[in-house]
């Protein structure tokens, strides 16, 4: 359960990681990269764990580059044959070894987990970016049922997000003044992309 857990975590992750969606905060994406890297180390720890064996020189040998590469040996220095004390000693060495090694490797799975909860949270509490603007309307724009006294020049706040992506049509909050009402509160459009020209005067 934990390994399906594991890799359910590290597969989304990985798709917080490669969406293109400009919505996605940045950190967030950061947050998830940290968090496939710390999932990718755990799992590697937990190899090495499990693959801890013995491996003897007498004193005449040296430990070689070898040993250097590789971390799932333990190495002991004895005079001949080991004995029976010696055996038990590498016994409980090598115990203490793995011991160590899935405690590690549960600390940096334990980090992977914080940096991905991290990931969701940023994005959950993100606040979205708008934008006051200028909209224009081309001429020959159908009057809108919603609005059909709206002018073809006027003020209007816009989302990031809807700003960078490719949709056909433009969601704008516009005040209801603009439509003959007077009850103070904001109305939403949606216009024609392709028959609008927007000017970004600053972010809100």
């Amino acid at each position: 359960m934990a390994t399906i857990t594991a890799t359910a975590a590290g597969a989304l992750a990985a798709g917080l990681v490669l969406n293109v969606s400009p919505g996605l905060p940045v950190p967030a994406k950061i947050l998830g990269l940290a968090s496939i890297i710390l999932l990718t180390l755990s799992t590697v720890v937990f190899v090495i764990a499990s693959l801890v064996h013995p491996r003897t020189f007498t004193d005449g040998e040296k430990s070689s580059w070898r040993i250097l590469i590789r971390p799932w040996e333990s190495v002991f220095y004895v005079e001949g044959s080991p004995n029976e004390k010696e055996l038990l000693n590498q016994s409980k060495t090598i115990r203490l070894r793995i011991f160590r090694l899935m405690d590690s490797a549960l600390w940096i799975a334990g980090g992977a987990m914080f940096s991905f909860i991290a990931a969701l949270v940023f994005i959950a509490f993100q606040e979205p970016v708008k934008y006051d603007a200028s909209v224009e309307i081309a001429e020959g724009y159908p009057r809108l049922a919603a609005c059909p006294s709206l002018p073809r020049n006027f003020a209007a706040i816009v989302s990031k997000v809807d700003l960078e992506r490719d949709i056909p049509e433009l969601p704008v909050a516009i005040s209801d003044e603009l439509c003959g009402s007077k009850e103070g509160t904001q109305l939403s459009l949606y216009l024609d992309r392709s028959k609008i020209t927007v000017v970004v005067a600053s972010r809100k």
